[in-house]
């Protein structure tokens, strides 16, 4: 196998460290896996080219976590990818460690304006989307709002 290089290194300590604090020790068994296979030669011992070139990505919850760490593994493979995020100034930073390639669409996914209004950008811009990644919290009431729920229609 080829030795990976700083670069791959660090895009797949991130992947990891996501896949931790979201999946716990579950995360470990995807450690390096997409960054191995990404950093593939061909039998000649040439680079292969990226996986994703050309490709129009949407990664929605993109400022943080698993979904900041799959942007920039995207956008490393070739991909433009569009990503979403509810505050802008998260929003910014995330757009700014990708770096190139990359454009943040603020909005809350759960609200239906929002989601047209970031269609409508990506039509505008490139015209398609060939990848979604639908990266979520899940949904539904907090604890908080549960309990205040309850005890306020008792």
């Amino acid at each position: 196998m080829k030795q990976m290089t700083s670069a791959e290194d660090d895009s797949a300590a991130e992947i990891e460290t996501a896949l931790k604090r979201s999946h716990g020790a579950r995360g470990e068994r995807w450690k390096h896996r997409s960054v191995e296979n990404s950093a593939k030669l061909s039998n000649n011992g040439e680079k292969m080219c990226p996986r994703l070139e050309g490709k129009v990505a949407v990664v929605t919850g993109g400022t943080e976590g698993i979904g900041l760490a799959t942007a920039k593994l995207f956008v490393k493979e070739g991909a433009y990818v569009f990503i979403t995020g509810r505050r802008p100034k998260e929003l910014d930073e995330a757009v700014k460690a990708i770096g190139t390639n990359v454009s943040g669409v603020q909005g809350d996914v759960a609200k239906l304006a929002d989601l047209d209004r970031l269609y409508e950008t990506v039509a505008k811009v490139k015209g398609r989307i060939d990848i979604v990644l639908a990266n979520l919290f899940p949904l539904g009431p907090s604890p908080k709002s549960i309990s205040t729920n309850y005890s306020t229609s008792m």
